[in-house]
């Protein structure tokens, strides 16, 4: 008897704001962290920013995916002044397509 091969768990839109959501793909273990356009309120970049954290602090995330094309990304910076989020010892790396950024 062979054993059935298991789907991957689809991925789990984890928050979903106006400029911004956060999307976890268990079967990578990586979060997605996507920003709408080139521009995005402090108040609306914190609240996903937080809810990003609650998924790192659950220990549920090893790489993170940030789909900001029109955006300057900072999150190294915020990484570094912000070191309860978590998010510095996040696996941070810059891809041309989010196909790239989830392989592992």
């Amino acid at each position: 008897m062979q054993a059935q091969a298991q789907a991957a768990p689809p991925p789990q839109e984890y928050y979903q704001g106006k400029y911004a959501t956060v999307t976890f793909l268990p079967a990578n273990e990586t979060a997605i962290f996507r920003i709408h356009g080139a521009f995005i309120p402090m108040t609306d970049y914190q609240a996903a920013l937080d809810k990003l954290s609650e998924l790192v602090q659950q220990d549920k995330v090893q790489k993170l995916v940030v789909d900001a094309p029109k955006l300057q990304d900072g999150l190294r910076k915020i990484g570094r002044e912000h070191p309860d989020t978590g998010i510095d010892r996040l696996d941070l790396a810059y891809c041309r397509t989010l196909d790239e950024a989830v392989e592992d």
